[in-house]
């Protein structure tokens, strides 16, 4: 019985980690077609994805195929192919050559043979699936002139052939991450936030454009996936993260860093997501918000005219901006003056930023203990 080398453990070893990091199936595809063709030589590797009925969907080549693509020929032919009619029937995914079903002069007589298989000048093929059920059949096809595949080829794609369905699934896993993360990040665009994910190691996983430009031009940091953070920001986030670590002390609160720059503030919060360290970005002008404005008890409408009154808008600008008429605003304002216990805009726009003020001073501290905003370069333009 044919049996592995200590070579081929390390080479399958080697194998594997790249194959483990393939964050699409692409990627994944491209690895594998690459390093299989050094573990089984082959004149060449195929990755082909096949649908039951509707025959060839995909068939990616390592040598690139040079010349018109003749997937529809297979797909003509498909049928005649005996693994993937034993697949079909068997669900059996593991490695089989054409010559256990067939000798090669009935190979030869197939017109899959005639018209596909002999232009390329293929005599001897192996492959191996997947996937189950059987309708999508994906896996690999090794093709060569000569000689057959041996017994320990085949023993090595078979070793390989759990990880190989295992690292499909992941890089399939990782892409649908991914194109979430992405409607994520654009849900957080519209909401004028910031997003970091970062790894156990503090390492960035994905970050958002508008999180990416806060950082650099709050830190000059010109951030990208695997970088880490600046070195004030990973320190605090290492800080942050060590405080709930010790098990023989109560952590303080966990407040949000706030970073000064011009007339703007960024507030950086630390928050776990699935047990690893995520930042949320916002930054502030000198305008307050709602959030700001929470603690007047004012009715939600209430607190958007008050909003938009300490921001400089006149009763028609904001009847404009809230859709509702400028009667309607006026209304708003004789209420907000009473539950205020003001008289005029101008004292509630006032106490408005003044709450505002106090709001975010609440959340770092006294400014006598506010954290120091960290050295600054300018930034390289100011596109906001």
């Amino acid at each position: 019985m044919e049996s592995l080398r200590q070579r081929d453990f390390r080479e399958l070893n080697e194998f594997l980690r790249g194959s483990y990091e393939s964050e699409s199936r692409e990627a994944f595809s491209a690895h594998a077609l690459r390093a299989l063709g050094r573990l089984v030589p082959a004149d060449a590797v195929t990755f082909n994805v096949i649908h039951a009925r509707r025959g060839v969907l995909k068939i990616d080549r390592e040598p690139a195929h040079v010349g018109p693509d003749r997937n529809v020929v297979l797909t003509r032919y498909a049928s005649q192919h005996p693994m993937i009619e034993h697949y079909k029937r068997t669900g059996d995914g593991q490695a089989y050559r054409v010559s256990d079903f067939m000798t090669q002069r009935q190979f030869h007589r197939l017109a899959l043979y005639q018209e596909y298989y002999g232009v390329s000048r293929v005599e001897f093929q192996m492959t191996v699936g997947l996937t189950t059920p059987v309708s999508f059949i994906v896996g690999f096809g090794f093709n060569r002139s000569h000689p057959d595949f041996s017994e320990r080829e085949r023993l090595l794609v078979n070793v390989l052939r759990p990880h190989l369905i295992q690292a499909h699934h992941n890089a399939h896993v990782m892409e649908r991450l991914h194109a979430r993360l992405a409607v994520l990040g654009r849900a957080l665009e519209s909401a004028d936030l910031g997003l970091i994910l970062l790894t156990a190691d503090g390492r960035v996983e994905f970050t958002t454009l508008r999180a990416r430009r806060w950082v650099e031009e709050y830190f000059g940091w010109p951030g990208r996936r695997g970088d880490r953070l600046p070195d004030d920001l990973g320190r605090w986030v290492h800080q942050a993260t060590k405080d709930f670590a010790q098990s023989f002390q109560v952590p303080k609160p966990r407040r949000p860093l706030v970073v000064a720059h011009a007339d703007r503030q960024l507030e950086i919060s630390l928050v776990s997501n699935g047990g690893l360290p995520t930042l949320v970005l916002d930054e502030r002008g000198d305008e307050p918000d709602m959030a700001d404005l929470v603690s007047l008890g004012l009715s939600r409408r209430e607190t958007e005219v008050l909003l938009w009154v300490a921001r400089g808008k006149t009763d028609a600008e904001t009847s404009t901006i809230l859709g509702i008429s400028p009667r309607t605003v006026g209304k708003h304002l004789e209420h907000v003056f009473q539950k205020l216990g003001v008289e005029t805009r101008t004292a509630a726009a006032v106490l408005a930023l003044e709450t505002a003020r106090g709001a975010r001073m609440s959340l770092i501290g006294s400014p006598s203990h506010r954290r120091p905003a960290p050295p600054l370069r300018e930034p390289q333009s100011s596109a906001r």
